[in-house]
């Protein structure tokens, strides 16, 4: 519980730093100090459910989101000064990267995006306004994959890093619908789940994580004609201890296209 707290006067302490200057003296250290931060709440709040049982994946990554925003403030104020500061290795291209093609572990839901952004606008259970949020969602998820499968930077896991870029990439607004618990807000994040889940092998802090956002999306949406959407990521991360009940979600009711 104490180093909860520390975590959130941290967290605090960013805040109030952001409302202010960010300049070419304290980009550094604060581009550095949200990276440690979300990587502290990625590792912190998978143990809260033992503990807590008012525990909420769901709310508990939106609260990562907004962190990865902080870091797309800072980024965006100071993108040349971090580039050419002590953090410049995180942004250094690998040789030869241009002409990457997109990570094999990847590659499946890659090339099931688009697919997924036709079924999501076809449906007609999601207003114009929303269609438009969602189908962004869906692209910067894409975008993300492609951009890191062809940036090699620091050698870290193109799993890793597509981790911390779709929400970088994500609009306010696909956040208002997460929050609201939007049933095609919900079918994005769980194919955000796959990306999690292949990351987790390389990254200890991420364990758990996959299967505890698709076990509550799948509650969620059981029954409901966006159930289908998300059986290939359950059956990607798989069941393990939660146990989804994927014969249910196999019997919703269909999507009719």
């Amino acid at each position: 519980m104490q180093a909860a707290q520390h975590q959130n006067d941290a967290i605090n302490g960013m805040r109030g730093t952001l409302l202010g200057t960010i300049s070419s003296t304290n980009c550094h250290a604060l581009f550095a100090s949200s990276i440690f931060l979300t990587l502290s709440a990625f590792a912190t709040y998978p143990s809260y459910e033992k503990y807590n049982p008012s525990f909420s994946p769901i709310d508990s990554m939106l609260d990562i989101f907004t962190l990865t925003d902080g870091m797309s403030v800072i980024l965006r104020a100071s993108d040349d000064d971090l580039r050419k500061g002590p953090l410049r290795e995180i942004f250094i291209k690998g040789h030869g990267d241009a002409a990457s093609a997109v990570e094999a572990t990847l590659q499946p839901l890659f090339e099931r995006l688009p697919r997924l952004s036709s079924r999501l606008a076809e449906i007609g259970l999601v207003e114009n306004e929303g269609k438009y949020t969602i189908n962004n969602a869906v692209i910067a998820l894409s975008e993300s994959i492609a951009k890191v499968s062809s940036i090699n930077a620091m050698s870290a896991p193109v799993e890793f890093r597509a981790v911390f870029l779709w929400p970088v990439l994500m609009s306010s607004d696909y956040l208002d619908m997460l929050r609201r618990r939007h049933p095609a807000a919900l079918v994005v994040l769980a194919h955000y789940c796959v990306i999690i889940s292949m990351a987790e092998p390389f990254c200890w802090f991420l364990s758990g994580w996959a299967r505890a956002l698709i076990s509550t999306i799948s509650e969620q949406l059981m029954g409901t004609p966006w159930a289908e959407l998300i059986m290939w990521p359950i059956e990607v991360i798989g069941v393990g201890s939660y146990e989804l009940q994927v014969d249910h979600i196999a019997h919703a009711m269909p999507i009719v296209l």
